[in-house]
């Protein structure tokens, strides 16, 4: 039952990227998507409204192609490189 778990942290990781990185915002929304596909879950309808808007938004600033292809690396990521992206950035600035 942690695929339900880890998606939603990394949605959450997802909202936090999108100002500053919105292709890594693709890219965890896609592996969060992938996650829950291996692991069974479905995301309630109001997080799933909630990543709709976030990709769009990082869409909005992403060409289609750059975007799809984020999306697509994200649905490619095993668990482990998926929470690994996902703290990058933790581990920087800490």
């Amino acid at each position: 039952m942690l695929g339900p778990v880890r998606g939603q942290a990394l949605d959450g990781f997802a909202r936090v990227a999108l100002e500053r990185d919105p292709r890594r915002a693709i890219w965890l929304l896609g592996a969060a998507r992938a996650m829950r596909e291996r692991y069974g879950g479905r995301a309630p309808a109001w997080r799933e409204r909630v990543n709709e808007a976030t990709r769009a938004k990082a869409e909005q600033r992403l060409d289609a192609l750059a975007s799809h292809e984020a999306w697509g690396e994200g649905l490619a990521m095993s668990t482990e490189q998926a929470i690994a992206h996902a703290l990058e950035d933790i581990d920087a600035a800490g």
